[in-house]
């Protein structure tokens, strides 16, 4: 595959690469987009990710719209982020299921595509229509800069941020290997 590209979608992605740090720990081949527009003439690109981008789109037809291209893009891992609410968390799972419906609903003869994470299925989601109270979201605490205390008029520098994520990559699920217990050998 050669060496990894990236492409990052974000309203904050500058976060990622702080100006403190040194250039051997700066992602230098990786391109950072504040707006997306896709040109089938590009090479697909080896990790795509969406940051908190669906959640600012109007409609579910631009949000597909959007997925479609952002998955077009994608040579073999899509990350889709998005806030750690009952919404956020419904906006990923209809980006999951159009994603797997699109490339495994063709017959399975070429493609696919499957979910690294956080799921370890590519099935309904098990949680989906369970409750009101209960939706798939992860928290990470993560360090407040002092502008944002100020700005949220805050003493605490730190805070949990709640998100939803999927994480799909190209082609069929592998299938991991078994061992013979007998020879040790695995099949």
């Amino acid at each position: 595959m050669g060496s990894l590209s990236l492409r990052f979608i974000s309203s904050d992605i500058a976060s990622f690469v702080r100006p403190d740090q040194t250039a051997e720990h700066k992602i230098t081949n990786a391109d950072f987009q504040r707006h997306f527009s896709h040109d089938p003439r590009q090479p697909k690109t080896d990790l795509v990710i969406s940051a908190f981008a669906f959640g600012d789109v109007p409609t579910d037809a631009i949000r597909i719209s959007l997925l479609e291209s952002l998955w077009n893009q994608t040579g073999d891992v899509l990350v889709l982020i998005e806030r750690g609410t009952p919404v956020g968390y419904k906006m990923i799972v209809k980006a999951r299921e159009w994603v797997l419906q699109r490339e495994n609903g063709k017959g399975g003869e070429e493609g696919g595509a499957h979910v690294v994470a956080p799921c370890p299925h590519d099935g309904p989601c098990p949680m989906l229509g369970v409750s009101n109270h209960d939706w798939c979201h992860f928290s990470q605490r993560v360090q407040r800069p002092e502008f944002l205390m100020k700005t949220k008029r805050s003493k605490i520098n730190f805070e949990d941020a709640r998100y939803s994520y999927v994480v799909l990559r190209r082609g069929k699920r592998p299938v991991a290997a078994m061992k013979d217990e007998a020879s040790g050998a695995f099949s």
